[in-house]
């Protein structure tokens, strides 16, 4: 466990009230108290009492351990992402120059993805689809296969995603 500047001044502060009081108490009565001594003793006793708490809060403290399921990320060297990223890249109406067979193969893609969705449903123990959500359909039916913008392949993913 690692006390922090914050905590080393609280505890000091501490030490230095414990002081005062006891010299406060000490005049009140009437007697005499050597200084030196007494910030020793106190000191000395608090360092016991912080190295005792701070052991123990060590001790007890939680330990990493693995987590049950780690989460899944984007592996850059997976050639079938990086193909549907390029030909989602290329589809798409940003403004260049793009090869006009682009949006057919991505319309390609997009129909062997879906029926591979399709064909894993009951392996899922999903009952199988009558029809397609509307978006999905509609470009999947087009043809010639129409260059997307932006929202409608987001719209596309979604609703493959929700397959």
């Amino acid at each position: 466990m690692i006390v922090t500047r914050g905590r080393w001044a609280t505890r000091l502060l501490f030490a230095a009230v414990v002081v005062a009081v006891v010299v406060v108490g000490v005049k009140l009565s009437n007697d005499d108290v050597a200084p030196l001594p007494l910030v020793a003793g106190v000191l000395a006793g608090c360092a016991v009492w912080w190295f005792a708490t701070d052991a123990g809060a060590a001790a007890s403290a939680v330990r990493w351990t693995e987590p049950e399921e780690y989460p899944a990320h984007y592996t850059r060297g997976d050639p079938a992402a990086s193909y549907l990223r390029r030909l989602c890249d290329e589809a798409t109406t940003r403004g260049r120059r793009t090869s006009p067979a682009a949006p057919a193969a991505l319309q390609d893609a997009v129909r062997r993805l879906v029926q591979d969705r399709l064909d894993q449903r009951p392996l899922r123990g999903l009952p199988a689809l009558e029809t397609l959500p509307p978006p999905l359909e509609r470009y999947l039916r087009s043809d010639p296969a129409p260059r997307l913008g932006t929202a409608d392949l987001d719209h596309i993913v979604t609703s493959i995603e929700e397959l």
